[in-house]
């Protein structure tokens, strides 16, 4: 199977290597595919469509705890005609995450990271659920 690299319709700059990546390491893990671009039986096309990170709680007027959601979709197609031959629908996942009171600049640097961080995950939880629809997994 040849992967591209997702297509990134999100403000999120850089989240498309991570969806790949999760996608590979899952058909990897299946071990009922080879991944590779020369000669390929199907393509295995990602696309992020949402990436965001909401508050969730107000503690004394500072969101204290946050959600982040992203959503994606992953289309198995025919490498000579570009058919789709599966197509997993528009999925989305959620995570909830919290940060430490915001006093300095470093902490507000390290609040991004940690909305990051679980945009990273969701990336890997879609990537595991979409290999796991496609291929019939258990």
């Amino acid at each position: 199977m040849d992967v591209p690299v997702a297509a990134n319709r999100t403000r999120e700059a850089g989240l498309e290597s991570g969806a790949t990546a999760a996608v590979i390491d899952a058909l990897r893990r299946y071990g009922r595919a080879e991944i590779g671009p020369n000669s390929p039986q199907a393509v295995v096309r990602i696309t992020l469509l949402a990436a965001e990170g909401r508050a969730r709680a107000v503690g004394g007027g500072v969101p204290a705890a946050f959600r982040a959601v992203l959503r994606q979709e992953v289309t198995l197609e025919d490498p000579r005609t570009g058919a789709a031959l599966w197509r997993s629908g528009p999925m989305e996942r959620e995570l909830d995450y919290s940060i430490p009171p915001l006093t300095s600049g470093d902490e507000v640097l390290g609040a991004e990271d940690l909305r990051r961080r679980a945009l990273d995950a969701l990336a890997v939880r879609l990537g595991e659920e979409a290999v796991h629809r496609m291929l019939g997994g258990p």
